[in-house]
């Protein structure tokens, strides 16, 4: 049974520790940390719970292994408290708590947008001997990195090296998240440098933050060049990758571009692989809006309906801004009044036909 929680056959193990019971094996300490650790790997944390509440009422002892078993699970559901409270009692009943069992709870922490109790459980690992590894940093600097603190992680990246620890790409991919998020493109390009420089291979997560980091910047030619090189070292773009870049392309007014990956996803979707969304068509419509493209984004509007996809706020703004542009007042029009029936707000929008102009405000 520890053999298939191990590993991703989770369901199994738990099979097998429910059948235990019915041809009359009682269960022992191994076999209930290994069906914990399945309880983790399908995040069924509240089953992990009740296996360890039967420990209890059974007699067993909760030793370190089982109590890693159990933070880890709640980890894996992001359940931050329900792992502080297992860590607690953990020490509570005179078990030291290892590198294991506080990483466990700092990654909750941090899938819990807990950020400040992440930092105090890494002191507290300092204060109780607890030697840091790889791992249990890359997890506080990721809980401080979902905080937004781009700061902190940075710091923390920069102790790794004197401490004798190198980091992954797991380490700096949660660096380069945490600076896309605030807007730091150059140290997000940095970053990116420094991780190629230890010989390590960017992978998609690298390549989505760093994009994403420059389009927000304005650096639409960098955000382009990012996803040329993430191709041509073989990592395959996902939906993220295509949005970032079609964005870019708006914030440059390269309209042709921006319907050139337009196209590339369309063709992945033929393949059953990605599909253009929502924000895919939104992007490329703009990026079209703002060359004067009109009649491409209205192409590009109708094409959306077209996939299934249901006109957002964003969608009618950009048609609507594409036919003052066009002249095409009726059709402005026509989509003003679908978007009202629709029971979305447009801004401000004025059309020109001849030398007369037309003003709508609608406020909802």
């Amino acid at each position: 049974m520890s053999a298939l929680a191990s590993g991703l056959q989770w369901s199994r193990a738990l099979s097998v520790f429910s059948d235990m019971s019915l041809h009359a094996v009682q269960p022992d300490v191994i076999s209930h940390g290994a069906a914990i650790s399945a309880c983790g790997k399908g995040h069924h944390w509240a089953s992990a719970i009740d296996l360890a509440l039967q420990m209890q009422r059974r007699g067993l002892p909760l030793g370190v292994v089982t109590c890693s078993a159990l933070i880890s699970a709640c980890s894996a559901s992001g359940q931050w408290v329900q792992g502080l409270a297992a860590l607690a009692q953990m020490k509570h009943v005179g078990l030291k708590p290892g590198a294991i069992a506080f990483g466990a709870a700092i990654s909750a922490c941090g899938r819990g947008a807990r950020w400040e109790v992440a930092l105090e459980l890494l002191r507290d690992m300092q204060r109780s001997s607890v030697p840091h590894n790889v791992i249990v940093i890359t997890a506080a600097l990721h809980a401080a990195a979902e905080g937004r603190q781009w700061a902190l992680s940075l710091s923390m990246l920069t102790a790794m090296d004197p401490a004798g620890l190198r980091p992954n790409v797991v380490t700096f991919n949660s660096c380069i998240s945490a600076c896309a998020k605030a807007g730091q493109w150059q140290l997000s390009l940095q970053l990116l440098s420094d991780m190629t420089g230890q010989a390590l291979r960017p992978d998609v997560i690298t390549y989505n933050a760093t994009i994403t980091a420059c389009e927000r910047g304005w650096r639409w030619t960098r955000a382009l060049s990012l996803f040329s090189s993430m191709q041509q070292e073989a990592v395959l773009p996902t939906l993220v990758s295509y949005n970032a870049s079609i964005s870019a392309c708006e914030k440059g007014r390269l309209w042709a571009t921006a319907l050139s990956l337009l196209g590339s996803l369309g063709v992945r979707s033929k393949n059953n692989t990605l599909r253009p969304s929502l924000v895919s068509y939104n992007s490329a419509m703009s990026a079209c809006e703002k060359s004067h493209e009109w009649e491409r984004a209205l192409g590009l509007a109708e094409r959306l309906v077209c996939d299934r996809l249901r006109p957002d706020i964003v969608t009618y703004n950009v048609s609507i801004s594409a036919c003052s542009k066009g002249l095409a007042w009726q059709l402005g029009l026509h989509l003003l009044s679908s978007a009202w029936s629709a029971g979305l707000a447009c801004f401000i929008f004025v059309f020109f036909q001849k030398k007369r102009k037309h003003f709508f405000f609608f406020l909802l």
